[in-house]
Parts: C-alpha cells; sequence; structure tokens
C-alpha cells in the first residue's frame, strides 16, 4: 500500500518542516548567521558597558574636581589673598570644571577680609569668564532682581573697590520640596523653621536627607552651637543609621543664614556625614566648597527669633536653650 502524501514523514525530501535535529537546521542556522550572532553580542556588551560605567565615570569626574576644589580651598594660610593667588589660578586652571568657582570663591573671600589687591585680580579674571559664557544660568538676587551670577560678582567687588557697601550674594529660590523642623527644649521655647530643598543643585543630599526624615532619623537630634555661624543637629550617639553623602559639585549656593547642609565626615574630608546637619545663622563663607548646602530656609520663624539664636560673642551671655528635634516632616 503506498503512502499518502498526508503521511509524507517530516525529514522527506522536499518538505518544510526540517527535524530541528538536523544539521541543516539549528545548528545550520547559527553556523550561517555567526558573523552576525557575534557582532550583535558585541553591540549588546558595549551597550550595557557603556550604559553602566559612563554615568560612573561621570559621578567619578564630579568628585574628583571637588576634590581639586575642596584642596585649594584647605590651603595653608589662604589660597586667595593676593599674595597666593597666582598660584591658586594656576592650580584651578589645570581642573577647567572648577575654574570659574574658584574665580567666585576667591571674590567672596577677598570681601570678606577686603583684600583690595585680590579683588582687583579676581575682578578681570571673572570679566573674561563673563564674557565666555561660563556657567550659564546660574544666578543670583539682587533687591529682588535676579542677576547673573558673575555680574552679581563684578558688581559687588567693584562697589567695594569703590569705597561702598559691597552686594551680598544670595541663594536662589529652593526648586524641591518643603519641609519644617520643630526645634524645642524642656520648658516653653520652640521654634519652627520651613525650609525648602536644593534638589536639582544637590539631588544627593536631598534624597540621603529626604531617607533620614522618612525614617524618623532626625527627631531626637540635639540641637548645639557649632562656633558663632551655626547650629549643628547631630545624633546624641553616632550608629549603622549614619552615611556618607558624596558632596555635589554645584557650587554658587553659599553658606548663608538659614541654609542647610551636611557637616564634613570626619576623616573622610570629601563627604557629608548624615549624622550631623549644619543650620547657618550667620554667613559662613568660610565653608563654601567644602560642604553642599541643600536647602534654604523659607519663613515659619521671624527676624526677631532668629536673632535670638545667633552668638553674642564671648563678652555677650548665650542664652540659647538645650534645644532638641522634636519634629521634622514635608509639607508639600
Amino acid at each position: 500500500m503506498n503512502a499518502s502524501p498526508s503521511n509524507t514523514p517530516r525529514t522527506a525530501a522536499g518538505s518544510h518542516n526540517p527535524d530541528i535535529n538536523s544539521a541543516t537546521s539549528m545548528e545550520g542556522w547559527f553556523r550561517d548567521n555567526r558573523n552576525f550572532l557575534i557582532m550583535l553580542a558585541a553591540a549588546l556588551t558595549i551597550g550595557l558597558s557603556y550604559n553602566y560605567y559612563m554615568p560612573r565615570r561621570a559621578v567619578q569626574a564630579q568628585q574628583n574636581a571637588w576634590a581639586a576644589f575642596a584642596d585649594i580651598n584647605a590651603t595653608p594660610g589662604g589660597a586667595y589673598t593676593y599674595d597666593a593667588l597666582p598660584e591658586t589660578l594656576l592650580r584651578a586652571r589645570a581642573e577647567s570644571k572648577i575654574y570659574p568657582w574658584v574665580v567666585l570663591q576667591g571674590i567672596q573671600d577677598a570681601l570678606a577680609r577686603a583684600d583690595t589687591g585680590a579683588l582687583v585680580v579676581l575682578v578681570a579674571e571673572a570679566k573674561i569668564l563673563r564674557d565666555n559664557n561660563s556657567l550659564p544660568g546660574l544666578a543670583g538676587e539682587n533687591n529682588g532682581v535676579r542677576v547673573a551670577v558673575f555680574d552679581l560678582a563684578i558688581a559687588r567687588a567693584e562697589e567695594a573697590l569703590e569705597g561702598g557697601n559691597a552686594r551680598s550674594f544670595v541663594n536662589p529660590a529652593p526648586d524641591g520640596r518643603s519641609f519644617e523642623l520643630t526645634l524645642s527644649d524642656s520648658i516653653d521655647t520652640t521654634y519652627i523653621v520651613r525650609f525648602g530643598l536644593f534638589s536639582e543643585s544637590a539631588p544627593l543630599a536631598c534624597a540621603a536627607f529626604e531617607e533620614l526624615v522618612d525614617s524618623g532619623s532626625m527627631v531626637g537630634r540635639i540641637v548645639g552651637r557649632s562656633g558663632a555661624f551655626g547650629l549643628n543637629m547631630k545624633l546624641l550617639v553616632s550608629d549603622d543609621s549614619v552615611i556618607g553623602v558624596a558632596t555635589e559639585t554645584s557650587w554658587g549656593f553659599y553658606h548663608l543664614p538659614g541654609s542647610l547642609s551636611f557637616n564634613q565626615k570626619p576623616g573622610e574630608a570629601h563627604l557629608g556625614d548624615s549624622g550631623s546637619l549644619e543650620f547657618t545663622i550667620k554667613d559662613a563663607f568660610h565653608l563654601d566648597g567644602r560642604t553642599t548646602v541643600f536647602a534654604q530656609m523659607t519663613g515659619g520663624i521671624d527676624d526677631e527669633a532668629m536673632a535670638g539664636l545667633q552668638y553674642g560673642g564671648p563678652s555677650g551671655t548665650d542664652t540659647l536653650p538645650a534645644l532638641v528635634v522634636t519634629k521634622a516632616e514635608f509639607v508639600n
């Protein structure tokens, strides 16, 4: 009896359904497309490596730039005096990312010391950077008007050189979430301070702070003097929740009254310490470029109460009560 066409074996000559175990099927397909598969595997490997390593290289480059900036600021005897400036500017030019920030930092430092010789040199450098459109989009405020940061720095320096009162820098308006900290003593003194985060310029610090609030780690912190310029909010006892927060290369945010930052981690100058925060109540320009300002006070405490937090000096009486953070919450 002859087999009908419907009973033809799947591997018979002329069949359209080759046996997958035959050398002419899958094995043959891989052999015929070997070069394509090798190219595909290489492309996938390169793509995955690029997506993995490039962001990390960018972060590392930023950290290296920040480390160079911090090293300049830590120069023994000061980096921005008239005599030290040539060497400082030479070091800064070797790391192009930090050069504009070194000039801005130098102007602020020279203004604080009334170093007119340094100001003359730095104003000339600032004008070159301004004309080259350095740091586009970065601005400060003067009498409620936003001014490009180099225009503001130059105006402030030139006013000082002319014998006038130099205009102060201010931090930009916060662009992130708002939160409130409640500071209380054991009797009846309470300060409610509202802040806004700089989420765009300091995303790592903001994320670390949000975790502190969400985990309840901010509540119970002891609030005490940090020299004459700020209040320190720190854990009574350090624990495993303390982490190092990478310092971020977003300069132009100053340690002005009302700013909030992480202190430097002991033994690791380029990391912030999540166990210790600095609430600046007087201009602390010496910290600019060393720690990341990640929030700015926006209200909740009046000028009189803020003045009461300030240190009166060694000849005065310090009336600051022993304060504790009793509440920390986001309000939007």
